[in-house]
């Protein structure tokens, strides 16, 4: 028995499901919901508490920082304003600010990899640090390119320390 649908049958199908299908429905479904779900702590800093996230929407992962008590809400938002100006290959890149359930948050990109303090740390126990002298030199020239980059555009990091460092898997060095 022959059971081959004609193709005309077949256009039209995809046709009609084409129609009843719609990207901007399914975008406006995920407006309407919570833009941003967090996951654990990452980290805590001097003004913030910083957590893995997902972006609802786009389905980017991301961290978002929260300040840390209200004391210290005007130096966060201080912050991510000035981070938000920075755009440069060796600054980590700022996606969003807002404001949820009366707290700011800010968004960056999330680095998979390590701090420059755990990544020296992994070759001074390895026994060849000096080895790497010119790797190093090359992280270090582009911290220096993003400070200075910073200090062009007039702001100042204040706490410029390995730990705040972030070598990724792909070998960017971001401050």
């Amino acid at each position: 028995e022959n059971t081959k649908i004609p193709k005309h049958a077949l256009m039209q199908a995809f046709i009609e499901a084409s129609e009843n299908f719609s990207e901007v429905a399914l975008l406006q479904s995920k407006l309407d919901g919570p833009r941003y779900s967090d996951g654990e702590l990452v980290g805590i800093g001097g003004a913030k508490r910083v957590y893995a996230s997902k972006d609802n929407v786009t389905g980017r992962t991301l961290v978002r920082a929260y300040p840390k008590p209200t004391d210290f809400e005007d130096d966060f938002l201080r912050e991510a304003l000035l981070h938000a100006q920075l755009e440069h290959p060796n600054i980590i890149p700022f996606y969003d600010l807002g404001v949820e359930n009366e707290t700011p948050y800010f968004c960056m990109k999330q680095i998979q990899g390590e701090s420059l303090e755990a990544y020296v740390s992994t070759m001074e126990l390895a026994g060849n640090a000096g080895k790497h002298r010119n790797e190093l030199l090359d992280i270090f020239t582009k911290v220096c390119d993003a400070v200075s980059y910073a200090h062009a555009m007039g702001v100042l990091h204040l706490d410029i320390k390995p730990s705040n460092i972030q070598i990724s898997g792909y070998g960017e060095v971001l401050v």
